[in-house]
């Protein structure tokens, strides 16, 4: 519906995500004027998907029945099995803060036809950073992946990652900590690669990526050599080779746009090439890239 979606603040943007025979699933924070309403007249995380052979999109649907106070961005990916799995962070309605926010998940066994009611899978101890956002990724084994951001005491900006093999019972990583007294109003970013599943996030204005599934398990992140201190927002990709791509923004800050970097690494983690930027990222915009099957890499922004 016009006008039913909200990004400002660069992480409210809506995410997609291809499951079974093609099918595209979209989830986005609701506007002040979108409806259906969240309970109680909340803000809804609302969805929709466009199937096989339709020419147009469904019907949007709000998909939170009882974890209320939705701001950052959700998370949505899917599988071959039909299966769909929605993340966002909220209170609930006995929430007293960012320090007792959780990451709840709604799932659809359908393509998306029907979801479950919501359920917690983060530990309350956390917390969650309530302008920060969060990605999802569902790899090749049928494991299930999550990063958001903590906020524990306030100051514990740390960045987590939850897996599930099944995808019910979740386990929890603290990948890096980051103290830091505010919100840093930050992305995350997934992909899968010949050798397992990588995470990407920032911490204190610079970027790193680690590989969280496979063998034998990374022992540390990976950062983009030097430093701006302004890096921002990462993404990336993996081409059947191995080579990762980290794409990035630099300089955007609230109500500022900036530019937009890139690395290339091998599969072994060392940079390749030289370091790559252009301007022209807009306010409230973001990077995304895709590997290409003639191995190559395509950044959009």
């Amino acid at each position: 519906s016009p006008g039913s979606a909200i990004a400002t603040g660069t992480v409210r943007g809506a995410k997609l995500a291809i499951g079974r025979n093609g099918t595209i699933h979209v989830v986005w924070n609701g506007s002040g004027t979108a409806t259906p309403k969240g309970p109680n007249n909340s803000t809804p995380m609302l969805y929709s998907r466009l199937q096989p052979g339709r020419g147009v999109f469904g019907p949007q649907r709000n998909l939170i029945q009882f974890a209320t106070g939705l701001d950052g961005g959700g998370a949505i990916t899917a599988g071959k099995q039909g299966r769909v799995f929605v993340a966002w962070h909220a209170g609930g309605p006995d929430s007293k803060g960012e320090g007792d926010r959780r990451v709840w998940m709604a799932t659809s066994s359908n393509d998306g036809e029907t979801f479950s009611k919501e359920a917690a899978v983060s530990d309350a101890a956390t917390g969650a950073c309530g302008c920060c956002a969060m990605d999802g990724l569902f790899d090749q084994s049928g494991a299930v992946f999550f990063l958001y951001r903590s906020a524990r005491e306030v100051v514990h900006r740390d960045a987590y990652l939850l897996k599930s093999i099944d995808g019910r019972r979740f386990s929890s990583s603290k990948l890096q900590e980051w103290n830091i007294g505010a919100c840093p109003m930050s992305t995350f970013s997934l992909a899968e690669g010949p050798q397992g599943v990588f995470a990407a996030w920032e911490t204190n204005g610079q970027v790193q990526f680690m590989r969280v599934s496979g063998t034998p398990q990374a022992a540390a992140p990976i950062e983009v050599p030097g430093s701006t201190g302004k890096r921002r927002h990462p993404a990336l990709a993996i081409n059947g080779r191995g080579d990762i791509l980290l794409a990035w923004s630099e300089g955007t800050a609230w109500q500022k746009g900036g530019g937009v970097a890139w690395q290339v690494f091998d599969k072994n983690g060392r940079p390749i090439a030289e370091k790559g930027q252009s301007q022209g990222v807009p306010v409230w915009g973001l990077t995304a890239a895709y590997a290409r099957r003639d191995g190559g890499f395509t950044i959009l922004y």
